[in-house]
């Protein structure tokens, strides 16, 4: 698309009247065009967006995200398609679909961006109806879940003082006193893993590279696995620089070291192999435990779903919620996890991030990898 012919003014009538917002940006991130929806979708008063930077439309904390996409655009003749959930005040939260296209001089030279920002249609309403109906449901036993582990740990915390108010002895004190500080420890924890798995502290801006970070995990954890006996093993491939966030990464690699040094307790191998593909960037951390029954598998990522714990019949006080929290992560980097395992083989946990590169173009810049650009869901979500 060129730019000359928006001094035509037939052409501006016509983005004007289009029912898809139209934003236009020159090489400074400056808006030189909005029409009429994209005014309507951004609350612009008529004028008021002239010689106003895009950025200001982004919350403060994605700012830089925003600029290096952009930026990435106008370097060449590239272009990027994706979904952001739009927030603004006073407004319900939309779906929209944008599509990020270079505008050219005639010349040939890259001048600006041209954002085609397209809303949902009334089919994509329905079928959030149906998702809200089912993630209901799936709410309903959460907090079933939830009750059920807090009921337990208020139990224990009740029984300790009433002991505690009966008796003058102070080793009995000390002891209920030790009793009640473990269960509100394990009451801490749960609620922090609760917050993480509903994305509460998942805005992790800190990002560094994928490998950089499986090394400096392997390195802080190869003496707490040696002493249960588990030799880690590395099998990390050349892979180009892939930037994620560092936080959410490293909390992913522990609950899948976790759930590994509790599968095997008379000790084993944990190998964590990192390569990638023409698509993928693919990470996989692998046990040498008693594998998981077939029957279970479908299920290893529910939330409160555990083998291991009190609900599960065992004497562990494992709530149920790493693996969980390991999808969610994953998740919202953009990736899928999944696992293989037959019972004696161990399993196998895969996790592949796509790397967004398209075909014959220049490499993209490591922070436009998918541990960036996923984050474009909250591009536009008003945080203030």
């Amino acid at each position: 698309m060129t730019s000359e012919p928006l001094d035509n003014q037939v052409f501006r009538e016509t983005l004007e009247e289009s029912t898809v917002a139209v934003m236009l940006v020159d090489r400074d991130l400056k808006l030189t065009f909005v029409n009429r929806v994209g005014r309507e979708l951004f609350d612009l008063k008529e004028e008021s967006w002239q010689g106003r930077s895009i950025l200001d439309l982004a919350p403060e904390n994605r700012r830089d995200l925003f600029h290096r996409l952009f930026k990435h655009v106008l370097s060449g003749d590239h272009e990027h398609k994706l979904f952001l959930n739009l927030r603004r005040p006073n407004h319900s939260p939309a779906k929209v679909a944008v599509h990020l296209k270079p505008l050219h001089n005639a010349s040939g030279e890259t001048n600006g961006v041209a954002a085609w920002i397209l809303q949902a249609n009334p089919r994509d309403a329905l079928d959030r109806e149906l998702l809200r109906s089912v993630e209901m449901t799936a709410l309903r036993e959460l907090a079933g879940a939830v009750s059920h582990h807090f009921s337990n740990l208020l139990g224990g915390m009740l029984t300790s003082i009433d002991f505690a108010v009966r008796s003058n002895d102070s080793t009995v004190h000390r002891r209920a006193l030790e009793r009640i500080g473990a269960s509100a420890g394990r009451a801490s924890e749960l609620i922090r893993m609760l917050q993480v798995f509903a994305r509460a502290q998942r805005r992790d801006t800190d990002l560094a590279d994928l490998t950089e970070v499986v090394l400096f995990f392997c390195e802080a954890t190869e003496p707490d696995l040696s002493e249960c006996s588990i030799r880690l093993e590395l099998d990390l491939s050349l892979v180009d620089v892939y930037a994620v966030p560092r936080q959410s990464m490293l909390e992913v690699l522990n609950r899948l070291a976790t759930n590994a040094r509790e599968a095997m307790k008379d000790g084993g191998t944990l190998r964590i192999s990192l390569r990638q593909t023409d698509r993928d960037v693919i990470l996989r951390v692998r046990d040498t435990g008693p594998g998981i029954p077939p029957e279970l598998v479908d299920r290893i990522f529910e939330p409160f779903f555990t083998t291991k714990g009190e609900l599960a019949g065992g004497a562990g006080r494992n709530p149920g919620l790493g693996l969980a929290v390991v999808h969610g992560l994953i998740t919202d980097m953009g990736g899928t996890v999944s696992v293989q395992s037959s019972p004696g083989q161990g399993a196998i946990f895969e996790i592949r991030l796509a790397r967004r590169k398209v075909s014959g173009q220049s490499p993209v810049d490591p922070g436009l990898e998918t541990g960036l650009t996923t984050d474009l869901d909250d591009l536009l979500d008003d945080e203030s």
